[in-house]
């Protein structure tokens, strides 16, 4: 019944499409990361220890990267929409992100400023 006249394209359709609700703190930030690139032109596709051998190196530095940035979302103040537009409002600048040192950081200590 409550599906009658919604608009479809298959005959005899019974999908409701999902609404979705923003949240209230708005929109939380995004992280990204971009590890070293892992060099595979050397690996012969056949060898299957080398194979595993990379591939395990690829998803033990993914999981490590996703580790690293959950918790840097943990920590972030400004993770949510209201505090850090506040923050960038009255200060004029953007707010500061996680620090960009340490193991996954692109660089040493003191360059990050730059």
């Amino acid at each position: 019944e409550r599906i009658r006249n919604l608009p479809s394209l298959v005959e005899d359709d019974v999908f409701v499409p999902p609404v979705p609700a923003p949240r209230l703190q708005g929109p939380r930030r995004n992280y990204f990361l971009f590890g070293e690139p892992i060099p595979t032109a050397g690996i012969d596709h056949k060898d299957r220890a080398g194979c595993t051998e990379v591939y395990s190196k690829l998803r033990s530095t993914v999981e490590d990267g996703i580790e690293y940035l959950l918790s840097a979302r943990e920590e972030d103040p400004f993770e949510d929409m209201p505090g850090r537009y506040a923050w960038e409002q009255v200060t004029g600048v953007q707010a500061p992100s996680f620090d960009l040192t340490g193991k996954f950081g692109r660089f040493k200590a003191g360059e990050a400023s730059k």
